[in-house]
């Protein structure tokens, strides 16, 4: 009977996990929307998707640097 509680708490918390996941990736996604609307790129456009493409490089370029440079608490 232990097992299928620790089963099924284990299921949980990785259904939780994948989920708020999703959700920041959705967050970021949304944000990205709205900084290229921002910058005046209508939606559907080539150069609105370049914008997107940036955002989305320039994100995962900050998060690499953070990752090996130790901030400063």
């Amino acid at each position: 009977m232990m097992n299928v509680k620790m089963i099924a708490v284990t299921v949980m918390l990785s259904a939780a996990t994948l989920l708020s996941g999703c959700g920041l990736q959705n967050m970021q996604l949304h944000q990205d929307r709205q900084r290229c609307s921002q910058y005046g790129y209508q939606k559907g456009t080539d150069a609105f998707a370049q914008c997107m493409q940036k955002t989305a490089i320039e994100r995962d370029r900050m998060n690499m640097i953070e990752a090996f440079i130790p901030l400063n608490d």
